[in-house]
């Protein structure tokens, strides 16, 4: 229940973070009858806010600081590039829609407590997500898809080839429906287009967001959303109750404060968010927080590559941001990957495909690759027509890797993330060569180019 406490409300809960954490945890708490509050650093974006295409930085970047108040988070560190999402609905606004079951392997992951049959335990609980997210078979088989089957035959996998499921709604292309899976309690829906636009924001509305379930039923069941407010600190009262503390991004630090109370707090700002408030809590002595904080961080080992089909006539582009993969190996996922029309900001990336070598600096081969074909390194490196005509690569591996994250020092009043890798810790690898061989079959069946992330190559 809400209390007051002179002008304050108490509320029961403050969820921190409105993504797949916070918003699932919004939902089942509203459920059982307390008053939540979830507070995100973000903006709030109908469907129309989102923009055509990501060029323009100030509308697709989220860095307040330099005016860019979009979504999309890029966080370099020294071992790895992240991409996550500030604003309403959190990583669901930029996710490329995919909801893969995990391996068998993965139940017997190391950390898991041992005497659980994982399995078991756990099938309850993604039964219930997928009854959220409705996945959905995507209904093309794109050029994108042909090419990826073709490759993978030629290397003799052609076997593990599959369609996606995907957390889209298709219907009518832009045909608006009445909620069709919650029973009135959701919001209305627009059939999927196949614009590609799934991980710059869907315009249609099609994309199976976090505001078309677990958090529209959540405000619909009572919970409260600020939006734009960074929590910065915590502390904790006598009575048990906790203050948190908020802050308006932007480039002035400190505008914009404001003060909630709650009975319980939930952290749930994204794996690199909560561990740099948490960092920042540790150090000012708000919270007792065990010094293993940051160890066994892991990621999704994976690694970019592609392939560029220049041509004026050539469009990759159609149809849901992923729609197909194949397993080089038991440990080893290719999933085709695209982006919309015109949604060229990320060509700076890109660098002619670079292998690694033992006696030459990675980086050195790039520079010798595009001095030796400066012709087809400026026409395929041009960012006009980038999405268009290019295949990501998205390769994924099930090793057991990870990194740590330690905050040190402080920026602006908030902990500073760095990574670190300990002395038995196994690093995700950024060369995987039997993706490259992948990458160049497939560019060989499509009279292309094939490419690496320049960000990568100097790992």
């Amino acid at each position: 229940m809400v209390e007051s406490a002179g002008e304050e409300t108490i509320y029961d809960y403050i969820i921190i973070g409105s993504g797949f954490g916070g918003s699932i945890s919004a939902l089942r708490l509203v459920e059982k009858g307390y008053t939540v509050l979830v507070l995100e650093e973000g903006r709030w974006f109908e469907d129309t806010d989102f923009p055509p295409t990501n060029n323009n930085p100030f509308r697709y970047l989220w860095m307040p600081r330099l005016l860019c108040r979009g979504f999309q988070r890029i966080t370099f560190l020294k071992h790895a590039a992240i991409m996550g999402a500030a604003g309403v609905g959190g990583g669901s606004i930029n996710y490329a829609n995919t909801l893969l079951d995990p391996p068998e392997h993965f139940y017997s992951a190391r950390g898991l407590p041992d005497g659980v049959d994982w399995k078991s335990e756990l099938q309850p609980f993604l039964s219930a997500a997928r009854d959220m997210y409705r996945p959905a078979p995507v209904p093309c088989m794109t050029q994108m898809d042909t090419a990826l089957k073709e490759t993978a035959e030629e290397l003799g996998v052609g076997d593990s080839f599959y369609q996606e499921n995907v957390a889209v709604f298709f219907g009518e292309p832009e045909q608006s429906v009445p909620d069709p899976y919650f029973g009135g309690k959701g919001p209305e829906r627009t059939g999927c287009t196949l614009c590609s636009g799934c991980m710059i924001g869907c315009r249609v509305g099609a994309k199976n967001t976090l505001l078309k379930n677990y958090l529209h039923l959540a405000i619909g069941g009572g919970a409260t959303v600020i939006a734009e407010s960074r929590v910065v600190d915590l502390v904790r009262a006598d009575d048990g109750t906790c203050t948190v503390q908020t802050e308006r991004p932007g480039v002035i630090a400190g505008k914009g404060t404001r003060r909630f109370r709650a009975r319980n707090v939930v952290f749930s700002a994204g794996v690199l968010g909560t561990l740099r408030l948490l960092f920042t809590l540790k150090q000012a002595g708000r919270l007792d927080i065990s010094d293993r904080l940051g160890f066994d961080v892991r990621t999704n080992s994976e690694t970019l590559i592609g392939v560029r089909k220049p041509g004026r006539d050539v469009n990759l582009s159609e149809g849901v941001a992923i729609t197909s993969g194949v397993y080089l190996d038991d440990g080893t996922h290719i999933e085709v990957v695209r982006y919309p029309e015109g949604a060229n900001i990320l060509s700076f990336l890109s660098t002619l495909l670079t292998d690694k070598h033992r006696k030459i600096w990675r980086p050195l081969s790039m520079i010798w690759n595009i001095l030796k074909n400066p012709l087809r390194a400026m026409r395929v490196l041009n960012p006009a027509g980038w999405a268009r005509q290019s295949i990501i690569l998205l390769v994924m591996q099930t090793e057991d890797n990870c990194i740590r994250i330690v905050g040190r020092g402080r920026r602006r009043g908030t902990a500073k993330l760095q990574s670190v890798v300990d002395e038995n810790a196994t690093l995700a690898p950024v060369y995987i060569p039997q993706a490259h061989d992948f990458s160049r079959k497939m560019a060989a069946k499509l009279g292309g180019v094939p490419l690496s992330n320049i960000y990568e190559v100097f790992f």
